[in-house]
């Protein structure tokens, strides 16, 4: 008899703090299917990175191993080769044969698992460098962050922006830009109290940053549409909906602005239910108009995945939507059959309504049929 497999597990020290995040702030409770996938939502869920128990096959050629990006695991990083992946992430790069940089290959063998101190370490020598690709940067410090919590990743950074020049900080810089964009997220998950001296911190480096005119593209700039939202100084002609979904102070107005200017193709597609916490039902329409644009099948099942733990009037019918004609067919009519005969459906809503609002009914007649028999 074949033994059961056992499910893998998934852990993070992302959300250590998140009853004390600086991002409850943000909650909006009944967002979602649970108050904890509320509380998530609101700290900047899904741009977490998970860390899983399962093994990842042997790579057919170790030396070659360090050229598999992070951002090929998703969300989700098996445990045992995190800390290798992050080095050999960090130190990738290539020369014009396409040979890997000097270090690289030392990188990847390294597996000591990293603490507070080491990957603070690794943070600011990391954006000491002058010029790296934007690539998949924004991957290490999510990877980071679960490994070894919040606070110190986000403090590594805030550190190594003000280590930074001012010409540096006013040019395009491209790994630091990558490690600004997510910096906004980072603060939603740090202690509150910390949260509030990093963001006074960070602001004082883009006030520095400004204090002449940067590039457009600059490390300034990117830092502060992160920890600015829509009051960034400089913000881009046509938004996406990552940036939205880091809007969490902008008033409704703005969002929807924001909403009408938003760009779509399969390159930016990006899946935020954050978006739909913060605007609502426009933010779910925005969805259902362009999913299409999500050409790869597997981000239209991240549309299913994402946007289907939203307690929303409009999700049933982007469902069926995807149901009909998508690439994730059969994700979307798993989600209708579980949703049909949910209580929290609207259906079983409108049936239960129904069904209360007769037995009032009945028992209203009952009384007045007493009341005249007493009259008589």
């Amino acid at each position: 008899m074949a033994m059961a497999k056992t499910p893998p597990s998934l852990d993070t020290a992302a959300f250590a703090n998140a009853e004390r995040s600086w991002g409850v702030r943000y909650l909006k409770p009944g967002t979602t299917t649970s108050p904890r996938l509320d509380l998530e939502l609101a700290l900047g869920w899904p741009h977490v990175r998970y860390l899983s128990s399962v093994e990842p096959p042997p790579p057919k050629d170790p030396a070659e191993s360090w050229r598999t990006p992070l951002a090929e695991y998703g969300r989700e990083i098996p445990r045992s080769i995190a800390a290798q992946r992050v080095r050999g992430n960090a130190a990738f790069m290539c020369d014009p044969s396409g040979r890997p940089s000097p270090g690289a290959l030392e990188a990847i063998a390294d597996d000591r698992p990293f603490d507070a101190t080491s990957a603070g370490e690794l943070i600011r020598s990391h954006l000491e460098k002058p010029f790296l690709s934007m690539g998949y940067q924004p991957e290490i410090p999510l990877v980071l962050e679960a490994l070894v919590g919040t606070a110190p990743v986000l403090v590594a950074i805030v550190e190594a922006f003000e280590a930074a020049s001012d010409e540096r900080l006013r040019s395009h810089a491209p790994n630091l830009g990558a490690w600004a964009m997510v910096t906004g997220n980072l603060l939603l998950r740090v202690d509150a109290a910390l949260g509030d001296l990093l963001l006074e911190r960070l602001r004082g480096v883009v006030d520095r940053g400004f204090h002449f005119e940067p590039q457009q593209q600059s490390a300034v700039v990117w830092l502060d549409r992160a920890i600015a939202g829509h009051r960034a100084r400089i913000l881009p002609a046509i938004l996406l909906p990552s940036t939205l979904a880091t809007w969490s102070e902008a008033p409704l107005d703005v969002l929807l602005e924001g909403i009408s200017r938003c760009a779509f193709d399969k390159w930016s597609f990006s899946v935020e239910p954050r978006l739909v916490m913060l605007a609502g039902e426009p933010a779910v329409d925005l969805y259902r108009a362009k999913w299409s644009f999500a050409t790869d099948a597997s981000v239209q099942r991240e549309v299913v995945e994402l946007l289907g733990i939203l307690q929303s009037p409009g999700i049933p019918a982007l469902m069926k939507d995807l149901a009909e004609k998508s690439k994730a067919k059969k994700q979307a009519q798993a989600w209708l059959d579980t949703h049909a005969s949910s209580p929290s459906s609207p259906s079983s809503s409108s049936s239960s309504s129904s069904s209360s609002s007769s037995f009032v009914l009945v028992v209203l007649v009952v009384l007045v049929v007493l009341v005249v028999l007493v009259v008589l």
